[in-house]
């Protein structure tokens, strides 16, 4: 698995150079990696005393975040780190589950959900 990660970065690095930023988001093949990701989003809303619904933390200068939910069963985070971000997260129908994650600075993401979906987007820029 390290050797695949190595070889994905090496790769990824004459297309880093010419973008300001790199991003990824992640959707379970499984119901058993589903299950870790809603289990983790779970333990966060715990740490943070939060039933169901969702979170925005932001660190950081001029970052806007936008979560909205209709449905039930929905866990969103959204998590900034840095300057000048962007984030929305819109759930709609049950059983939805997503953090969007960004650090350094000027990243920009957008997730709609459905119902029964699930997923994380990592972001960082510079």
């Amino acid at each position: 698995m390290r050797r695949v990660i190595a070889i994905f970065a090496l790769a990824a690095l004459p297309l880093c150079a010419q973008a300001e930023s790199l991003s990824h988001t992640w959707t379970p093949r499984t119901e058993a990696q589903a299950h870790a990701i809603r289990g983790a989003l779970a333990l966060h809303s715990l740490r943070s005393r939060l039933r169901e619904g969702g979170t925005i933390r932001q660190w950081g200068r001029e970052n806007r975040a936008a979560l909205s939910q209709s449905g039930s069963g929905n866990w969103g985070a959204i998590l900034q780190r840095g300057d000048d971000h962007d984030a929305r997260l819109k759930q709609k129908g049950d059983g939805n589950a997503h953090a969007i994650l960004q650090a350094g600075r000027e990243t920009e993401a957008e997730v709609e959900q459905d119902g029964d979906e699930v997923g994380v987007t990592l972001q960082y820029g510079w």
